[in-house]
This record gives C-alpha cells, structure tokens and sequence, in this order.
C-alpha cells in the first residue's frame, strides 16, 4: 500500500512540474543592477539581473523592472507586448535621471510599454503603440516618434539637434495619431544642416502641450528649418513657449522658418508664445505655399503671441506666404520688427480676426498688411483689434497701420471697432490704392470705399511697454483709446484690460500632490506647478511641510519645514522632491502652499499620508474563512 501511495506521489509531483513548466510567467517586480548578474532570478535586490538584455528577454506583461543606478549597453525594449492592463514597465532614478545611463539609441517598438527615469545617452525612437517615455533626459542627434499611435513623452529633457514626430516620409494620409507631447523641455543646438530640426508629418489628433522649446540654429545650419508642419491635422498645440534663435546667415535657405504647410488643416493653437531673432532670418508662417498651394486652412489661434525680434525673411511676424482659407485669429498678439501681420495672397470667407493686437516696429507692408490681388472669396470679419505703427517708424504709406498696395473688392469685409495708431496723422492711419490715405470711421475714405469699418476709430492705446519688440506688453494703460472701443463695449486689442490692479490673490493651491517610490527611508513628491490666479503667471516660491498627524489651514503654520524646496515652474509644469530621512513605519502627512510675486500664498494643498515602508503591498485577502 505504501510502495502504490508513493508511486501516486511521484506522478503527482511530475504533472505539477510539467504544468508549472508550461504555465506563463506571472507578472512580478523584477530587479537589475551593475552588481548584480544574469544568472540570478531578478526577483529582489540581492538577486538582480546584470543586464537590461536580460530584463528585456525575461520580461512578461504586468512586471515592473527597477532598475538601480549604474551604466547600461542596452535600451529597454521587452521581447513581448504588455497590454492594456498590464504594462511592462522599466523604472530608474525617478529624482536623479542621469543616474540610470543607457548608452546606445533604441527603438522601443512594442505595446503599453513605459520607461521612466533614465539617461537615454543615444536618444530614443518610439515605434510602437500605446509606449511613453516619461521623467527621462534624452541625448543623441535626434529621436523621433515615428509611425507611433497613442504614445506618450513625458516630462522629458531633449538635449539634441533635432526631433521629429511622423507618420510617414511620404505625401499620404496621417498614420500617427492620438500621440501626446506634454511637459517636456527641449533644448535644440543645431550645428548640421541639410534637415529640419522639429519636423512633424504625417500625423492626426496628436497633443503637443505645456512644452518649452529652445532653438539654436548655428551658422552650419543651412535649411534646417525650425519647426516645419506637413499633413498635420486635428492637432493641438497648447500652453507652450518657443524662443528661437537663427545665426545662420547668408544663403541658408529657410534655416530659421516655422511654417506650416501641405494639408496641414484643422489645427488649434491656445496660449503659445513664439519669440524668433538671432542674426539670421526667422519668419512664423500662417501658410506657407509648399508641394500642395492652397491646401493649409482651418487652423484657429487662440491667445497666441508671435514676436519676431530678428530679421523677417517675409517682413512681418506672422505671414500668410500661401492664401488665409477659414483661419480663425482671436485674441492673438502678432508684434514685428518690421510689420506685424501680412497676408500676401486671397483671403478665403469666413475668416475671422478678432480682438488681436497687431504691432509693426518699423513696417515696409503696414502693421497689418494686405499684398492680395483679386477678389476675396467669401466674408472677413475684422473686427476689435489694435492696429499699432510704433511712433519711430518713418513716416510713408507702408508705415500705416494698415496696408493695401491694391484695390479690395466690397462685399467681402465686415470690419468694425477697430483701433488705428501709427506715427502719422489720423487721415493717413489707412492706406489703400485706389483710395489713398485714409482716416477710420464713419463717412471717411475707407469706409465709404469698403461699405465697412465706420465704427473704427483711432488714437493710442497707451500699451504699458513699447521700447522694443521683445519687451512689448500688450496690456492697456490708464487712458487707452482701446478701453471699451471694441464690439459690444469690450476693449480692442488681445488683452481686454486697463492698467494692471492690485494683486491680492494668491496661486492657485496645488491639487495634485502625491508620493511614488515610498520607502522606509524617503519617498518622491510630485505635483504640477500652479498658476498665479490673476495674471497668469508662474509661482515663486513653495512652502513645503510635514507632520506626523493631519495637516489642513489651521495648523499648517505649525507643521515642520522641509529644506530646500523646488523653484516653481511655468503654470502646468511638472515638479518633483525627495523627501528624505524617514523613520520606518512612522505615518507622514505632506501638504504645500505656492506663493505670487506679490507675496501672496496660495491656500493649502490636498494632503499626503502614507506610511514610510518598502512593503507597500497589503496582505492579500483572505477567502476560505469558514465556521467549521
């Protein structure tokens, strides 16, 4: 009996072994580190991996590979996909990323897998689906995101000369869409030519948000092109800064062009300021004509701000090369070294310009100007803009606020509550042929040849800084000609107020703290930089503390300072602090406040509380409790 019992046994045994041979692996925290090596199981930090090689051959979905500080010759790449629900994840040194160094470029080419925290000394290319780079800092002559869907770069440094998102390298429709670019700076020295330096093609519903993009183009940067937009569709483009410099000079053919051109169509701009300059030409293009005239339309700007401090290869901020079709402009503020805004082909109804600041230095085509011969298809409404011509300019018809070497045709313009100012008299603020000078208002030259505009009027609308093209504010001063001139009593001009009141708002508190990476010893705060209520800009200062019992605004006076808190970033920005020095076990209560440069402070953030533990796993539940 018993010789039978232990032959049952030992088939028991070999079909579980057999099973457990044939069972997938189950998702897991797996671990690499310098010390460590290949032949270990991964499975805790005494037994890491050597090699990034071997987490990539191991890795199943749902494991999340901690990767400690060191040098690595292989990028993170899994051999398999993850899914939707179970990431592959590889996480470095979320506070310190150049840390954890990857030295070779790598093409992360499969699904849901995320890398956080790392050097990628050799850049990266994203080819997958459903992949992010996240907290990393990206080296290397360029990385792209190339025929990538619903991809994610987050809060990512790029050191490079370039970087690319497209979908296709040829005249087709979009085959990248939904990718998201948000929070990340990218600092752009470009020494070689012969290559756009930001390209993006090819690609649909894509989210280009709360980006920093700093441009150099050196003097070997012939034709590469700052920032050049082919069949981009149904885009965003939000809450970013662009500070381009072009020291190419001589034939440099576009180096310092930002244009938008071929089927780039339906795309929203909100709240981007693009500052151009340097001692080569830069030029920002509405349309640029390309392979496909006539083909970029429906664009909208919102609250954009172009300042072209440089030499303009076209003569104004922002130029319309190839015909205005169905764009829409509010609130924008376009300011020149020579004109503002010139639209050099037919306009195309229904376009509207609407409560934009338009600013020629020194204009050769008037602070906004038309060089469109022929009949404009459809209506214009221009209506409750500033039309500025800067007092040095000399004093000639191109210098008038507005500019028309030739006759436009009635029926296509409703054009009303405008603003007119330039160096001249009021009678000569409108040039157009066929009519001569002109003041605005009703029963005047221009509105009487136009069937439109006689509600303008003219007069100075006292911009709080002229002294240069860089240091322009838009904003209204006390007595502005501007304040309530605009459709239904609004003020004209991007910036509907008067001198600036008293700030006595603080930021807006911080909801969104929280911990990651807890340990018994630290843990890493992060949150998104808050906005100072009434201006919009950044905070200056954050007050960080900690207790051991709950923090809200009665006692968060008393609880202890942290040390050497963050600067605060640009609204919408990510931020990031380790807290160190935790005693394990002990419960901490984390809580900040922001303060403006008024020295207002916000009111308390939402609260942390965890635990300082490195288990941060419950006990599982229990499910054979019985009464029997």
């Amino acid at each position: 009996m018993f010789a039978s019992f232990r032959r049952s046994l030992v088939r028991t045994a070999a079909v579980a072994a057999l099973l457990a041979l044939a069972a997938p692996a189950l998702a897991a925290t797996r671990y690499v580190s310098p010390t460590g090596s290949d032949t270990n199981t991964g499975a805790s930090p005494a037994t890491a991996w050597r090699t990034i090689s071997k987490a990539n051959a191991a890795a199943v979905a749902g494991d999340v590979i901690l990767v400690a500080n060191g040098t690595y010759a292989n990028f993170p790449n899994p051999a398999v996909n993850g899914s939707a629900n179970a990431r592959i994840t590889y996480v470095g040194n979320l506070a310190n990323p150049s840390a954890v160094v990857i030295t070779p470029n790598g093409v992360l080419n499969k699904t849901d897998v995320t890398i956080k925290g790392m050097q990628l000394t050799g850049g990266f290319d994203i080819t997958g689906v459903r992949d992010s780079i996240a907290d990393c800092i990206a080296f290397g002559s360029r990385s792209n995101i190339f025929a990538a869907d619903d991809c994610v770069l987050a809060r990512t440094v790029v050191n490079s000369e370039r970087f690319w998102v497209y979908g296709s390298e040829t005249d087709s429709l979009p085959v990248a869409e939904r990718d998201t670019i948000v929070d990340c700076t990218f600092n752009l020295n470009v020494v070689t030519g012969g290559s756009h330096t930001v390209r993006l093609k090819a690609i649909d519903r894509c989210v280009f948000a709360r980006n920093r993009w700093n441009i150099h183009v050196n003097a070997g940067g012939v034709s590469a092109s700052v920032y050049k937009l082919f069949w981009v569709r149904n885009c965003k483009f939000l809450d970013s800064r662009w500070d381009i410099v072009n020291d190419c000079t001589g034939a440099c053919d576009e180096a310092g062009w930002f244009m938008q051109r071929d089927y780039t169509q339906s795309n929203f701009w909100s709240r981007d300021t693009i500052e151009m300059g340097g001692a080569g030409e830069v030029q920002f293009f509405g349309a640029g004509s390309g392979s496909f005239p006539g083909t970029v339309m429906n664009n909208t700007y919102d609250q954009v701000i172009v300042k072209q401090y440089g030499n303009p290869s076209y003569g104004g901020a922002m130029v319309y090369q190839d015909a205005c079709k169905w764009d829409t402009l509010t609130n924008c503020t376009f300011v020149g070294k020579e004109s503002g805004l010139l639209i050099n082909q037919v306009i195309h109804g229904p376009t509207l310009i609407d409560h934009c600041t338009v600013v020629g230095f020194n204009p050769g085509h008037g602070a906004i100007g038309f060089d469109a011969s022929g009949t404009w298809v459809g209506t214009t409404a221009m209506r409750s803009n500033v039309f500025y011509t800067h007092g040095s300019a000399p004093r000639s018809q191109n210098s008038s606020a507005m500019y028309m070497p030739v006759a436009l045709s009635q029926g296509h313009l409703v054009a009303n509550n405008n603003v007119f100012y330039g160096p001249m008299s009021k009678d000569s603020l409108i040039y157009m042929a066929g009519v001569g000078f002109s003041a605005p208002g009703v029963g005047k030259p221009w509105a009487n040849r136009m069937l439109a505009d006689s509600a303008s009027t003219w007069g100075s609308p006292r911009f709080l800084d002229t002294t240069s093209v860089r240091n322009f504010n838009p904003r209204l001063g006390t007595g502005s000609r501007a304040t309530g001139a605009g459709w239904g009593g609004s003020d004209a001009g991007s910036f509907w107020s008067t001198a600036p009141t008293p700030d006595a708002a603080g930021p807006t508190a911080v909801s969104d703290l929280r911990a990651s990476g807890v340990s018994d010893s630290q843990m890493l705060l992060q949150w998104t930089a808050p906005a100072d209520a009434p201006t919009g800009t950044g905070a200056v200062a954050y007050d960080l503390r900690w207790s051991n019992s709950p923090i809200d605004d009665t006692n968060f006076a008393s609880a202890n300072t942290l040390a050497s808190e963050p600067v605060p970033g640009a609204p919408g920005a990510y931020q990031q602090f380790t807290f160190s020095g935790l005693s394990s076990g002990a419960t901490y209560y984390v809580a900040l406040r922001a303060q403006d440069k008024a020295g207002n402070w916000s009111t308390v953030s939402n609260v942390v509380n965890v635990i300082a533990s490195l288990d941060q796993t419950p006990p599982a539940a229990i499910i054979d409790l019985s009464a029997q």
